[in-house]
C-alpha cells in the first residue's frame, strides 16, 4: 500500500494530542515492508495543477483461468463515490500518481519529518 499525506489532511480539529499520535502512527506503519507513507509538502503546491482528492487505483491479479478484471479508479467524496473504468480516466489518474511520486518526500524523509513534528509538538 502506498499513501501520500498532504499536511492539509491533518486532523487539526481533533487537537494536538491526536495530531501527535497520528504523526507517530503514520511514521511507525511506514516501516512495514508493505506500506510506504510519503508526505507531500506544502512547497510542492498543486503538483498536477489542480486539487486532486483521494482516490484508489484498483488493479486486479489474473485468476487461474487467465481472466483479469479491468483496472478501476475508486473515488470517494462528500456526496458519494465513483468508479471510473475508461482508459482515458485511468491514464489520467496513473499520470497524477507518477507526478505525486516525484513531488513527495521519500519514505525515510517522510518518517523523519512526521517524528520531528510529533516531538516538536510534544515540547510546545
Amino acid at each position: 500500500m502506498w499513501c501520500y499525506r498532504s499536511p492539509c489532511c491533518t486532523p487539526w480539529s481533533a487537537g494536538p494530542r491526536s495530531w501527535r499520535a497520528s504523526c507517530r502512527h503514520l511514521a511507525d506503519i511506514g516501516t512495514r515492508p508493505n506500506v510506504s507513507v510519503r508526505v507531500l509538502p506544502f512547497k510542492a503546491g498543486l503538483p498536477v495543477g489542480t486539487p486532486v482528492g483521494p482516490y484508489v487505483i484498483l488493479d486486479f491479479a489474473a485468476v487461474r483461468s487467465g481472466d483479469q478484471e479491468p483496472t478501476v479508479i475508486y473515488i470517494e467524496n462528500y456526496t458519494g463515490d465513483m468508479y471510473l473504468e475508461g482508459e482515458t480516466d485511468i491514464q489520467q489518474y496513473r499520470d497524477a500518481w507518477t507526478i505525486f511520486q516525484r513531488a513527495a518526500l521519500d519514505a525515510v524523509t517522510s518518517r523523519s519529518l512526521l517524528r520531528q513534528v510529533a516531538r516538536k509538538d510534544d515540547q510546545g
